[in-house]
């Protein structure tokens, strides 16, 4: 009779229907089995240092991790009234960084220059909801920042690490020759751009500076070439940490063309340029101021 039972139990181990339950006949029957492997635990991300991390399930007959998701706040908590407006179906409280800095108001100092991105649209970024990417990212970088800095302008090659490990994402401290363009401080995009039409430029060249710089040409004799080709040649048209919005001091912008050897043989020691010559026009062909 027991040799029965125990045949009995040995067809069900082989034949029940789950795992499960063929490993607990195989514990009654025999000593030492061992325990029955249970289904990879994906590991929470906590790099958030918050709670904020949603798992999504997967099949138990595979051993594939599910995404680990850093989810915003407000969304995890179900609190959508902090950023939607019921009344106003799938629009906001406040519109662009003004909704994110009435929680986030600690990114940003009154001297610093900023990040374009980071004062226009924060969701050029970053996504609203969640996302498998730290700090809510749209993408890894340096991915991300390659979709506006080309890698052919970059100084150095984009396998050094992080971007952030060297760069603020969002403002750097403003040095003491600091300069930025009155609409861009005043927040008056639109008398550049078209804020209906992607920001896209009114007009192209020098024509969309004259519009307000007019008299940096008046009409002498002889033009600086980038001054009437490009004035993104010599400028940056938001911020920079040189005074006049220049990309670089003085002397090193002006050696990016104008051969340093041939500058100190009739100069000597290299002083600032504009302390003599004048970089727009001038009626000496030189382009001295005097």
């Amino acid at each position: 009779m027991k040799r029965i039972v125990i045949l009995g139990l040995m067809s069900l181990a082989l034949f029940s229907c789950t795992s499960e339950a063929r490993h607990k006949i195989a514990r009654v029957l025999f000593d030492g089995v061992p325990p029955l492997e249970g289904p990879v635990e994906v590991p929470r991300d906590v790099s958030s240092g918050s709670d904020n991390t949603e798992n999504e399930s997967t099949p138990e007959d595979t051993v594939e991790l599910a995404p680990v998701y850093i989810i915003h706040k407000p969304y995890k908590d179900q609190n959508c009234s902090s950023c939607h407006n019921f009344d106003a179906p799938e629009s906001s409280q406040l519109s662009g960084p003004d909704l994110c800095l009435s929680c986030h108001d600690t990114f940003f100092s009154e001297n610093a220059l900023v990040h374009i991105p980071a004062i226009v649209d924060c969701l050029q970024c970053h996504t609203p909801h969640k996302s498998t990417i730290s700090n809510l990212l749209v993408q890894e970088m340096p991915d991300l920042c390659l979709t506006c800095h080309g890698e052919e302008e970059l100084p150095h090659p984009t396998d050094m690490g992080s971007c952030t490990d060297c760069h603020n994402p969002h403002e750097t401290e403003a040095g003491p020759e600091a300069s930025l363009h009155v609409p861009f401080l005043s927040g008056s995009c639109s008398v550049c751009h078209d804020v209906e039409n992607s920001y896209a430029l009114f007009m192209e060249g020098t024509d969309l500076c004259l519009m307000c710089h007019g008299d940096t040409l008046s009409g002498a004799a002889v033009t600086h070439i980038p001054a009437m080709s490009d004035c993104m040649i010599c400028h940056t048209p938001h911020q920079s940490q040189n005074a006049r919005l220049l990309k670089q001091p003085v002397e090193e912008l002006c050696l990016e063309c104008h051969d340093r050897t041939r500058v100190e043989e009739v100069h000597g020691a290299v002083m600032e340029c504009t302390s003599c010559h004048t970089p727009h026009q001038s009626d000496s062909e030189a382009l001295l101021k005097f």
